[in-house]
This record gives C-alpha cells, sequence and structure tokens, in this order.
C-alpha cells in the first residue's frame, strides 16, 4: 500500500496480516490472532498494545502493558465509526468486526473488495450470483444480507456464517471420504453422507454463534434439524438437504443438491 508517507508491505499467514514492513524491508508493526482469529495484540516501535472485541469482533479498545486505555471506538451497526478516541485511535488499523480500516479513504478492506460502511455496501460486486429463490443473495453489493447484527463477512465474499457451513461441509466430506476411501465411489451410502455434511455444516455455524453469544439459536436450530431426522421413518437425500437450505446453508449444500437430486 502506497500513501503519501511512503509504501507499507502487508505479510500474511493465510489471511490475516501477521506484519508489515517499510520499503527498507523494516518491521513496523506485528499482529498476533486468538483461537477464533479475533486480533490480539499489536506491536509497533517495540510498544505491545492488547485488543478488546465484543461478541461480534468488534475492536472496542486497545490497552498498553500497563492496562492504560490508549483507543476506544464506538460502532453503529454497519461498522461506522460513531466515536474514537486515545493516542493509539487512529494508530490502529483493525477496527469493526476486527476488519482492516483504510482511514485515508474511509473503507474496510475484507480481502476480495472494499466495503463502505456508510451506504452498507461493498464498492464492487460479488462473484457470486447467488440464488434465484433467495432474494436477497442477489443483492452482489449487499453487506451480509443487510444483516450486520448477526453476520460478519471477513472474506468479502461469504457472510460468515455461510463460510463456517461450507467448511463444516468439507470436513466431513473429507472424513467420509477417508473412512470409505477402499469402497467404490458407486457403493458409498449417499443418504449417510449427506446428513454427515448437513451436521457437519450446523457444527461449523454452531462454533460461530457460541462465538457471538448466540448459544439459544445455535442449540433451537440443531435441535430441529437433529429432531427432523430422529422423528422421520425415512427421510430422502432431496428432503434434509432443502430443510439444510430452508434453515439457512444454502451454499454448503448446492453442490450436494447439483450431484444427487
Amino acid at each position: 500500500m502506497t500513501t503519501a508517507s511512503g509504501t507499507t508491505y502487508f505479510h500474511y499467514s493465510r489471511d490475516k496480516v501477521v506484519y508489515e514492513t517499510d520499503e527498507n524491508n523494516n518491521i513496523i508493526a506485528e499482529y498476533t490472532y486468538d483461537a477464533q482469529g479475533n486480533p490480539a495484540t499489536i506491536i509497533k516501535n517495540g510498544v505491545t498494545y492488547y485488543y478488546h472485541v465484543n461478541g461480534h469482533g468488534d475492536v472496542m479498545a486497545l490497552t498498553d502493558e500497563s492496562g492504560n486505555v490508549v483507543a476506544e471506538y464506538n460502532y453503529d451497526a454497519y461498522g461506522n465509526i460513531v466515536s474514537q478516541s486515545g493516542s493509539m485511535a487512529s494508530a490502529n488499523p483493525l477496527r469493526y468486526a476486527g476488519y482492516r480500516y483504510d482511514e485515508a479513504i474511509g473503507l474496510y478492506y475484507l480481502m476480495a473488495r472494499y466495503y463502505d460502511a456508510n451506504v452498507g455496501r461493498f464498492i464492487t460486486r460479488d462473484t457470486f450470483h447467488g440464488f434465484e429463490d433467495e432474494p436477497r443473495s442477489l443483492n452482489q453489493y449487499a453487506y451480509t444480507n443487510n444483516n450486520p447484527v448477526m453476520f460478519v463477512d471477513p472474506s468479502g465474499h461469504l457472510a460468515w456464517w455461510v463460510g463456517a457451513a461450507l467448511w463444516g461441509a468439507a470436513g466431513s466430506l473429507v472424513d467420509y471420504w477417508w473412512t470409505h476411501r477402499n469402497l467404490p465411489f458407486s457403493q458409498w451410502n449417499k443418504e449417510e453422507l449427506a446428513w454427515s455434511m448437513v451436521r457437519g455444516a450446523v457444527i461449523g455455524i454452531g462454533l460461530g454463534w457460541v462465538q457471538s453469544a448466540f448459544l439459544p439459536v445455535m442449540r433451537q436450530y440443531i435441535s430441529y434439524v437433529f429432531d427432523y431426522y430422529k422423528f422421520s421413518a425415512r427421510v430422502s437425500i432431496t428432503q434434509l438437504i432443502n430443510l439444510a437450505r430452508k434453515k439457512g446453508i444454502e451454499l454448503s449444500l448446492y453442490y450436494i443438491i447439483k450431484r444427487y437430486k
């Protein structure tokens, strides 16, 4: 990134910036993160500062090694900074939902594209075109399906719960393949596989909801799907997938529908 003050280079570990360097390869900032991916510390000029985040992942404050508050923030639902104070308030780049905020242009960087909190929209279109039976997904500029209180979108492509569902389902698919790798595909139990992926998707979403203090919602969701499966004498793969789609895991199950319907 080049500004009037010079060029900054960002060094990543997966999707997280772990340190920044200047044009002379000097380290100017270092970052650490917790197990959930929330920012934990930032080191600038040899001083370690500690992030304090809420259940949504918003950075609410920054403290120094002595516990002194050096930055405080307040946001509206879409991430507009209502107020900020402290000596490190402008120097700290990680703000709403842990996103990187570019003060020079007033936008959040969400990996795939920039997000403008002033209008609650991305400034470029999503490459995913959405589902015809889910009108909200067809707006390729919308942020988190217009529900920023419940969801976040760290990749700039998917609301977090959809991404979590996708990874959960993929993990279950890999696990099923490993367990049955000696069997030809024609002998796989397709309904068992689909149920395993649905369960993985639900668990993936559930883990994120626990982090965001939505445990009652997660329990209700899991209970609904599990009870439906338990009390149905024979649940077809299409019924099970449609159930999960209606409950909000469209993307993670889209390819199962295309493959097995």
